[in-house]
């Protein structure tokens, strides 16, 4: 397999369950890069929810975030790719936005931005409890958010609702459907992830394998949740996770061990060293 870049989600296919890069996966993207493969970063988190230990990766250098909104270049965090979602859109969410009682975050450059009580205690909107630490660790408290999307209309790269009860999820997704052409997708369960409607982790992918001079057949790309969906079938080689949704299993071209059985490393190993 004649693979030159690899496309990593984290959270459910890079990162285990604890939130971490195991030994076995750290291993083999350095063995990776040092056969000249390039790795790339694909998630849907906002640039300042990335995990320190996966910065700390000496060699990753590009980073694709709030789910294909931004590319980042690391070693100077230079945003080098912005599709951030039309002003019209984020004008007619905001009647959605300003009667919801759950929470909206606001991603504008890299940087996320959550409402104080949320920021103060997730549980109380149904989000389990191990939350906490990631969201105050994460995000930036603003008291009216509201207020905050509406003068920053112009500048958001995406917006994240947090919805535990799923049938509220699910009208709240036919609503948001209604307001333009938005990117709408979800990597847990009670997530709500809106960007521009020409926004995916493949679309991303695609402008910098032109600029690193790859292409789409000389990639791998690994993913879990239906986030991940367009990147796996963008990609020369789609790989879902052991513990992907068997939506995303049957889109992809070869399914490998869960993020807690290095399923990462074990693909790597076997078909790109």
């Amino acid at each position: 397999m004649s693979i030159r870049l690899i496309a990593l989600d984290l959270d459910g296919t890079l990162l285990d369950s604890a939130k971490h890069v195991s030994v076995r996966n750290r291993a083999a993207l350095r063995q990776a890069m040092d056969r000249g493969i390039r790795i790339v970063i694909a998630s849907g988190r906002p640039k300042s929810a990335l995990p320190q230990e996966v910065l700390e990766i000496e060699g990753i250098s590009y980073a694709i975030t709030s789910n294909g909104s931004s590319i980042f270049h690391l070693p100077d965090m230079k945003r080098i790719y912005a599709n951030d979602i039309d002003s019209a859109s984020i004008r007619k969410l905001l009647p959605l936005i300003e009667g919801a009682d759950f929470p909206c975050e606001a991603a504008i450059g890299g940087r996320c931005y959550t409402p104080r009580a949320y920021f103060e205690d997730p549980t109380l909107f149904g989000i389990p409890v191990h939350m906490r630490e990631y969201v105050q660790a994460t995000r930036t408290p603003i008291d009216d958010m509201y207020a905050f999307i509406r003068d920053h209309s112009c500048e958001i790269e995406g917006i994240f609702m947090l919805i535990a009860d799923q049938a509220l999820k699910e009208r709240t997704r036919r609503q948001v459907a209604q307001a333009g052409d938005l990117y709408i997708t979800a990597s847990t369960p009670y997530y709500l992830e809106i960007a521009d409607g020409s926004v995916s982790k493949a679309a991303a992918l695609d402008f910098l394998t032109d600029r690193l001079g790859t292409s789409r057949e000389e990639t791998a790309a690994f993913g879990d949740s239906l986030n991940d969906l367009e990147l796996i079938e963008y990609a020369g080689a789609g790989i879902a996770m052991g513990n992907a949704s068997d939506q995303l299993k049957a889109s992809a071209q070869f399914v490998t061990l869960s993020n807690d059985q290095d399923g990462v490393a074990e693909f790597i190993e076997n078909n790109c060293l």
